[in-house]
């Protein structure tokens, strides 16, 4: 069986959005607590519920930093 496209990235515009988006949740959002002065750091903040008795529920969080208008570092660098 010959390779296939498996999904395509975001285009540049929508990535655009999403990271201002989430620098939008620490500068002004549920995750401020993550701002470091000099870095641009965005994040998307959640909660999963678990079961319904008794209700319990987990919250999560991804984010991202590095230097401002800049990529963030690659772990794999």
């Amino acid at each position: 069986m010959p390779p296939s496209v498996w999904s395509t990235p975001a285009s540049p515009e929508v990535a655009a959005t999403m990271r201002e988006a989430m620098i939008g949740v620490v500068t002004d959002g549920t995750a401020t607590v993550m701002e470091i002065p000099g870095f641009d750091v965005g994040a998307k903040t959640g909660t999963a519920q678990l079961g319904t008795v008794p209700a319990t529920s987990h919250a999560w969080m991804i984010a991202f930093g590095g230097p401002p208008g800049g990529n963030p570092p690659s772990l794999w660098q």
